[in-house]
């Protein structure tokens, strides 16, 4: 409910109370205030997204039981030495 408090707070008292209460005017922030909120907020950026190694990657990936299975039957079945069905499964 607050949140529609603010946002009605915001709308109803027209453009001249909105500039007033988000203390700017129709040219914008000043030189001032735009440092100002730079100092404050920083870059005006998107926070770089952490990738994982590849090596955790292929971990991830190799620990999944449907990937374990075919593996297992890959590798049975090269040992009973059919190894055009162990390559396939691969």
């Amino acid at each position: 409910m607050d949140a529609k408090n603010n946002l009605a707070g915001i709308y109803g008292g027209g453009i001249n109370a909105l500039y007033k209460k988000l203390n700017t005017s129709a040219q914008g922030l000043s030189e001032k205030a735009a440092a100002a909120a730079l100092q404050k907020y920083g870059l005006n950026e998107l926070a770089a997204k952490k990738t994982e190694p590849l090596l955790v990657k292929i971990f991830k990936s190799l620990s999944e039981p449907m990937v374990l299975i075919l593996l297992a039957a890959s590798v049975l079945s090269l040992f009973i030495q059919d190894y055009i069905e162990g390559a396939a499964i691969l």
